[in-house]
C-alpha cells in the first residue's frame, strides 16, 4: 500500500477512535456537568468553593500517585514487539503505583492541617479530605488501566470500565446527596466506592492482560523516565488551579469564589473536544511519526483541532446564560462572564498535544518539564501581581499569559527536533478571532435564555465558519479532500 494511502487509512481510524474512546472518556467530564444541578440544589456556594479546592488537592495528589507511569509504560511498550513483554511491563507499572501509594497517602494526610489552615477550610471537611485521597488512589489505577486498553485498542474492558463508573457514581452521588444529605463528604464517598468497585471488577475480568514478573531494572527505568512526567503532571494540575488557589487565600468572598469555581466546571465542556481528540491522536502519533508524510498530517490535524475547539468555545459562550441557568438553578448568575477567558486558557494549554511532539519523539522529557515550569512561573508571578488589584479577572489573565509563554517556548524547540510545517499565522488567527467573538457574546442579553442563545448562534457561528474556511491553508484543503476522511 502506498505511504499516502496508508496514512490516509490511519487517519480514518483516528476519526473512528475519536468517536469511541474520546466520547467514552468525555463521560467523566459529562458526569461533572450532569451533577452540577444536584450540587447547586444540595450544597451552598461556600461549600461548593471548598469542594473545588479539595478537587484541586485531588488532582495534585493524583499526579504524585501516578508518578508518570502512564506515559512511561506507553512509551516503553511502543518499543516492545512481544505481547508477553508488554504484559510484564504493564504489570510492573501497576506494581510501581502500588509501591508508592502508602507513602503518598501518608504524606497527604500529614499535610492536611497545613492545607486546611492555608486555604481557610474548616475541620468539618476532614472526612471529605480522607475519602478524597482514597478515591484518588483508585482513580490512578483506573487511569493506567484505561490508557493501556486504549493504546492496545482493547475496547470491551475499556467500555465497561468507563461506563460502569459513570453509572455507579451518578447513582451513588444522588443517593448520598438527596437521601443521606451528606453534602461534600457524600460526593467523595460516592466517588471512592464507585472507583474502587470498578477498578477491582476490571482487573478481575481482564486478568489475561497481566503477567506477574517483577523486574527491578525495568521498574527503575519506568521511574527514571516517568519522574519528569510526574513533575509535569503535578505542575499541570497546579497551573489551571492556580487561580482558585490564589483566590481562596486572597480574601475573596466565598460566594463569589463558588460562582467562579462553578464557571470553571461549566467551561470544562469544551475539554470534551480535547479529550476526544487526544485519546485517539496520541497512539496515532506513536505509530506514524516515522512515516515520510506524517509531519504534513500532523499539521493538518493541528489546523482542524484549533478550528474545532474554537467553534466549541464559541458555541458554549453563545449559550452561556442558558447553561448557567440550567446547571446552576439561578444560583450562579454571573458565571457566563468568565467563559471566554477560561475557554482560551484551556485551549492554549491543550496545544501541548502538538507543541511537545518533538520532545516525545527524541525522548527529551526535560523540555516538557521546562515548558510546563515556565507556564507555572508566569502564571504564579502574574497572580501575585494581578490578583490583589483585579481579583478573579487578574487570575484569568495570568492563566492565559502562562499558556502563551509555554507555547512560545515549546513550538520552536519541538520543531527543531521534529519538524512539522505548521500554519501558525492562519491557525492562531482562527484562535484569536474566535476569542474575540466569544467576548462579543458577553456584551448583550436578548431577553430570555433560549432567544439569546439562538440569536447569538445564528449571527456568530456561520460568520466564524466562513472566516475559518477563508483562513484554512489551500494545501490543507487539498490534503483533506485527497484523504477523504470518512466514517466507513
Amino acid at each position: 500500500m502506498p505511504e499516502e494511502q496508508r496514512l490516509g487509512s490511519r487517519m480514518k481510524y483516528v476519526a473512528k477512535d475519536v468517536l469511541f474512546y474520546g466520547s467514552l472518556l468525555a463521560l467523566n467530564q459529562l458526569l461533572a456537568i450532569v451533577l452540577l444541578p444536584l450540587y447547586a440544589q444540595e450544597i451552598s456556594k461556600a461549600a461548593f468553593a471548598v469542594y473545588s479546592i479539595l478537587i484541586i488537592f485531588r488532582l495534585i495528589s493524583g499526579a504524585c500517585f501516578m508518578m508518570g507511569m502512564d506515559t512511561a509504560v506507553m512509551r516503553f511498550a511502543a518499543d516492545l514487539k512481544s505481547p508477553v513483554e508488554r504484559k510484564i511491563l504493564f504489570t510492573n507499572g501497576i506494581l510501581s503505583i502500588g509501591a508508592i501509594a502508602g507513602f503518598i497517602f501518608l504524606l497527604s494526610w500529614m499535610l492536611k492541617d497545613i492545607l486546611f489552615s492555608g486555604f481557610q477550610i474548616g475541620n468539618i471537611y476532614t472526612g471529605s479530605y480522607f475519602y478524597m485521597i482514597a478515591w484518588t488512589f483508585f482513580t490512578t489505577i483506573n487511569q493506567l488501566l484505561r490508557s493501556w486498553y486504549r493504546w492496545n485498542f482493547i475496547k470491551e474492558p475499556f467500555f465497561w470500565n468507563v461506563l460502569g463508573f459513570f453509572v455507579l457514581n451518578l447513582l451513588l452521588t444522588g443517593y448520598f446527596l438527596m437521601v443521606l444529605h451528606r453534602g461534600v463528604e457524600g460526593i467523595f464517598m460516592a466517588g471512592l466506592i464507585s472507583e474502587a468497585a470498578i477498578c477491582f471488577l476490571t482487573i478481575t475480568f481482564s486478568y489475561d492482560n497481566f503477567k506477574f514478573q517483577p523486574g527491578k531494572k525495568q521498574i527503575k527505568q519506568l521511574f527514571y523516565f516517568g519522574f519528569p512526567f510526574m513533575l509535569i503532571m503535578l505542575f499541570s494540575a497546579i497551573i489551571p488551579s492556580t487561580d482558585r488557589l490564589f483566590l481562596s487565600g486572597s480574601g475573596l468572598n466565598r460566594e463569589v469564589l463558588g460562582e467562579y469555581a462553578f464557571a470553571f466546571r461549566v467551561s470544562a465542556i469544551i475539554s470534551f473536544i480535547f479529550i476526544a481528540f487526544s485519546t485517539a491522536y496520541t497512539p496515532f502519533i506513536l505509530r506514524s511519526w516515522n512515516e515520510k508524510r506524517a509531519p504534513e498530517q500532523f499539521s493538518i490535524m493541528h489546523s482542524i483541532y484549533i478550528a474545532a475547539i474554537s467553534i466549541g468555545s464559541l458555541l458554549l459562550c453563545c449559550g452561556g446564560h442558558g447553561l448557567q441557568t440550567m446547571l446552576g438553578r439561578n444560583a450562579y448568575q454571573h458565571a457566563y462572564l468568565y467563559f471566554p477567558y477560561m475557554n482560551l486558557s484551556v485551549i492554549l494549554y491543550s496545544l501541548s498535544l502538538f507543541s511537545f511532539i518533538g520532545f516525545a519523539y527524541l525522548k527529551k522529557s526535560r523540555f516538557n518539564l521546562m515548558a510546563t515550569l515556565l507556564n507555572l512561573a508566569v502564571c504564579y508571578g502574574l497572580n501575585l501581581l494581578l490578583v490583589p488589584h483585579w481579583m478573579q479577572f487578574g487570575s484569568l489573565a495570568a492563566a492565559i499569559a502562562g499558556g502563551i509563554a509555554m507555547n512560545l517556548f515549546a513550538y520552536p524547540r519541538s520543531n527543531k527536533l521534529y519538524f512539522i510545517p505548521f500554519h501558525f499565522v492562519r491557525d492562531f488567527s482562527v484562535l484569536i478571532i474566535g476569542f474575540l467573538l466569544c467576548m462579543v457574546t458577553n456584551y448583550y442579553y436578548f431577553g430570555n435564555d433560549l432567544k439569546d442563545m439562538v440569536i447569538k448562534s445564528i449571527a456568530l457561528i456561520p460568520l466564524y465558519a466562513i472566516i475559518i474556511y477563508a483562513l484554512l491553508p489551500l494545501t490543507v484543503r487539498e490534503r483533506i479532500k485527497k484523504l477523504s476522511i470518512r466514517w466507513h
